[in-house]
């Protein structure tokens, strides 16, 4: 069976490899000779779009097939990235772009380009997420429990009360556990959910003074008065660093709460009211992203979640979430936006709300193609200056205001700021943004060479979701579902916004629970309560 399965996946990177190959030949051959290319622009700018809806298919069927699953962080990745990058195109191949592609902001050679960078760059990223599960060769559970018991280890002896219940049903009925339930991470339950209690209520106050004072801001000024208020640095913007502490709060406590079953739903409202507070001042990505890594966490580490559950809540929010709050931001102040009036209107004036969805969402792709006439010819490459001044952005601007230090003495700015300000200075100067997108950050630095960086992106971060899938560890789960809620907006933006959630909110709790771990139960015991109290 392990051979089959090592032949199923040789043959699916064996395909993906030789997708890329003749995606990199095409672009080869027609950037020699354009017009000798045997169709003419608007041709292969529409077979290309139908190519790209072929493969994206062909992706989501593929990580089905290497890993048997079709919920988990890289589908979910992989369908923000497809919606933001490529959700026009897609809309393209059945004619549903009443403005055009893209609002006919491109001609069809430019768009042309476009559709084939997205599409490469798709390629080469899930080459990279293939060949990550291809060369994972880690032992499967049982050997590695026997392994645990024959050298002896320090894991401490199985009890209901310091395990997370796992069947395999719990991780897309993907595994077969034949010995049972075992603790990977040599972590307690306890220990888990004490670390996540204490960021849980560290995290209260301040996502209430944020949520309430963005909720002021908005209901009188409306959404775009978010962007025209002047930026918080400094000191000042300790709350909203504060208040991002809710993740790894409510996504640990979920991971060690099973014998906490109320503290699991508070956290679980928590989240909500987070959710909902988001919606309510506009901002899509940040509510709904934090909600299906949450969902995502509870399918794998306290029961699954029904299928057809699923459907109803992705439904609900594509077809009238979405499309309402879309239509909120552009609305003057003084409507209720609660109001049946209001609902009904919005709902009832479009045609086809998932439409409406997708095509607003995929105008993320614009970016792509500004970036693409801007650069070598207005700015140089950037490099990868653009990935280390978002490393070097891990440190918060909380001791000075104004620009981030690392922006300063760089000279570079973040990316979309700086597409902003080429496209439209008036614009940027009130605070507003297109966004931008990791697609277009990987040409900003590299040109078309930039599809390497996609594959590095699809390997590595196929890596992560596997070092916490395949041990079916809760810990481990819960920092990928932290770093998810974040991550999952990296297609609609640039690398600085995931670098200080991967360490601060991901990285440094769980370095913090394995030091815990390793403490004695009465001195871990201790630290927890005196962390609780609020002891020094």
């Amino acid at each position: 069976m392990m051979m089959q399965k090592n032949s199923n996946n040789w043959l699916v990177v064996l395909i993906q490899s030789y997708i890329l190959i003749g995606l990199v030949v095409f672009g080869i051959v027609y950037a020699i000779d354009p017009s000798g290319f045997m169709f003419s622009a608007e041709a292969s700018f529409q077979i290309m779009c139908h190519l790209f809806l072929v493969l994206t298919i062909w992706f989501f069927g593929s990580w089905y097939l290497a890993t048997k699953r079709l919920f988990d962080p890289y589908v979910l990745f992989l369908l923000s990235a497809t919606i933001f990058n490529g959700g026009q195109i897609i809309l393209e191949v059945f004619q549903l772009n009443e403005n055009g592609f893209l609002n006919n902001t491109f001609s069809f050679s430019e768009s042309l380009q476009i559709v084939y960078l997205v599409t490469l760059a798709f390629a080469a990223m899930h080459f990279g997420a293939l060949l990550c599960i291809l060369l994972d060769r880690r032992k499967n559970d049982s050997l590695k429990f026997r392994g645990f018991l024959d050298r002896q280890s320090t894991i401490e002896p199985i009890s209901s009360s310091a395990i997370v219940p796992f069947t395999s049903a719990s991780i897309g009925r993907s595994y077969a556990s034949p010995i049972g339930t075992f603790r990977s991470s040599i972590v307690p339950a306890s220990t888990v959910l004490g670390v996540g209690q204490i960021f849980l209520y560290i995290s209260i106050i301040p996502v209430l003074v944020t949520a309430i004072g963005a909720i002021q801001v908005a209901k009188a000024g409306g959404y775009g008065s978010l962007y025209e208020q002047q930026a918080v640095t400094g000191f000042a913007a300790s709350a909203i660093i504060l208040a991002d502490f809710i993740f790894p709060g409510v996504f640990l406590v979920i991971a060690g709460g099973q014998r906490k079953p109320k503290l699991r739903i508070f956290a679980v409202i928590y989240l909500l009211f987070y959710t909902c507070a988001k919606l309510t001042i506009g901002t899509r990505g940040a509510a709904v992203m934090p909600l299906l890594a949450m969902m995502w966490l509870w399918d794998s580490v306290v029961r699954p979640l029904p299928r057809t559950l699923l459907i109803v809540v992705a439904a609900v929010m594509l077809i009238v979430v979405l499309p309402v709050v879309g239509a909120s931001r552009n609305e003057v102040t003084g409507v209720d936006l609660l109001s049946i009036e209001f609902l009904s209107k919005t709902l009832t004036g479009v045609n086809n709300p998932l439409v409406a969805s997708i095509h607003e969402m995929g105008f993320s792709a614009t970016t792509i193609g500004w970036t693409m006439e801007l650069v070598p010819k207005v700015r140089p490459f950037a490099l990868g200056m653009t990935i280390l001044v978002g490393i070097l952005t891990l440190i918060p601007n909380v001791f000075s205001a104004g620009r981030h230090p690392a922006l300063t003495m760089s000279g570079y700015d973040i990316p979309d700021f700086w597409l902003v300000g080429e496209i439209d200075k008036e614009f940027a100067d009130r605070g507003g943004s297109f966004g931008f997108s990791f697609i277009a950050e990987a040409y900003l630095n590299f040109g078309w060479f930039g599809i390497i960086l996609m594959g590095v992106i699809g390997f590595f971060f196929a890596k992560f979701v596997q070092w916490a899938v395949r041990d079916r560890d809760p810990l481990k789960m819960a920092i990928i579902a932290i770093f998810v809620s974040f991550f999952l907006f990296y297609p609609r933006g640039s690398s600085q916004m995931i670098f200080r959630p991967l360490i601060w909110y991901s990285l440094v709790p769980y370095l913090w629970i394995k030091w815990i771990g390793k403490l004695s139960d009465s001195r871990a015991k201790g630290l927890l309560d005196s962390l609780r109290k609020g002891k020094k």
